[in-house]
Order: C-alpha cells, then structure tokens, then sequence
C-alpha cells in the first residue's frame, strides 16, 4: 500500500490540526518518513490553505505533491500546474459529466494526475466515463461528514484494474486500515488520523500493523 498524507491546518469540521503549521516543516517530515505523495490543502475557508503552499512544498520536495481543494474550472487546474502540482484533486459530485470530463482532460495534457474523488455509484460511474488515472473513493459524505468504510469496500471492485483506487478519509486506527486494505485498494490518504502527533515513525507503523504483511506500507 502507498502513502498519501494531507498537509492543512483545520479539517472539514472546523478543528485545528497544528497550531503552528508550517507545510514546508510537516513536508520535510513526511517525505523522510517514506511517504509516497502529499496532498496539500489550498482551500482558505474549510482548510485555511494557500496556493502558495503548493509552491513552498513542491520545491523542497522530490515526491508527488497534489492540490486538494474545491475545483471547478481550468483555471484552477492552470493554477495548480504554475504553483507546481504534480496532480489535482476532482471531487465528482461538485462537477456535472461534462465538466468532469473536461478537467480530467485538461489535467491529463498538462501532464499532471487526474485524482476523481468519488463517494458512490452513481459519482463513480461519472468517473470512468472520464478515464481518470486515479480514482479516491472518499469514506465521508461531504454534506454530512458521516464516515463509512465500507464505501471503500463496496466500490473497489467495481473499478477496472487498470485504475489506482485509494481511500481516503475517515482512517485514524490500524482497524480502520486493516478493513480498507482488504478490499484490493492501492493506497490511502491520511490526514488528521497522522497530524500533530509527538512521534509519526511510530505512529505510522502502528497504523499499519494490522495489515496483511503483502499490503504494509515499506518505506
């Protein structure tokens, strides 16, 4: 399984993560940790993210940076390209199937990862229909910040091999992992269930100690 670890100072819920965030700091951190990808938060109001933190972090890192917020145009894929993304979260259920499409396109010439971002069947079916790379399937309904893991689950199967299927959200114990590996996924994507912790080596391997041993995550 890979790694992917979010970098934002408050979660969806409101709740400040780390008084003094410093993504570059937390960055540095991850990458010597072994982790895959960041995904770094540039949403001001629900993350209190910048774009400019993309830019900060993809220069003083060698691994995948991706920027996680709320897209809806080209513009904003242009935007992430310029601050140095390497790939672009696409929520499908903000987006109808053309616009999904769309981005998907345009991120895919800009050389860059399309991320759809999907939490249900009819969203997941959207997402094939634009051949991303990778599909996320979110374990939280963004309306009612409901966690369930067995989103995971339940969608995995139905997307193609050739498709890189994540979970994301909602992971904070090695349960929570446990279950979601089962289901044949290729990673996950952490964030409050790793930030602000005293020691992350330990936390991360304890997140991962009921894995299968095929599935743990190797540095």
């Amino acid at each position: 399984l890979s790694l992917t670890v979010e970098l934002k100072r408050q979660s969806h819920r409101g709740k400040i993560l780390i008084d003094r965030y410093d993504p570059v700091e937390q960055a540095r951190l991850f990458e010597s940790l072994g982790v895959q990808a960041l995904s770094v938060a540039t949403d001001p109001m629900y993350y209190q993210g910048e774009v400019h933190h993309l830019t900060l972090v993809s220069q003083e890192v060698r691994i995948p940076v991706i920027r996680n917020d709320f897209v809806f145009d080209r513009y904003q894929v242009y935007e992430a390209r310029a601050a140095g993304a390497d790939a672009v979260i696409l929520i499908a259920a903000l987006l109808g199937e053309y616009r999904l499409w769309d981005l998907v396109s345009i991120t895919q010439r800009l050389r860059m990862t399309a991320v759809v971002q999907v939490q249900n069947e009819q969203e997941l079916a959207r997402a094939l229909k634009a051949d991303p790379l990778v599909i996320a399937i979110s374990n939280v309904d963004w309306r009612t910040l409901e966690v369930d893991l067995d989103r995971t689950t339940h969608l995995c199967p139905q997307i193609p091999g050739h498709i890189v299927v994540v979970s994301v959200g909602g992971i904070r114990t090695s349960e929570d992992m446990a279950h979601v590996a089962d289901s044949g996924i290729d990673g996950v994507v952490v964030g409050e269930g790793l930030l602000g912790l005293p020691n992350l080596e330990e936390a991360v391997q304890s997140l991962f100690s009921m894995v299968n041993p095929e599935n743990r995550f190797v540095r």
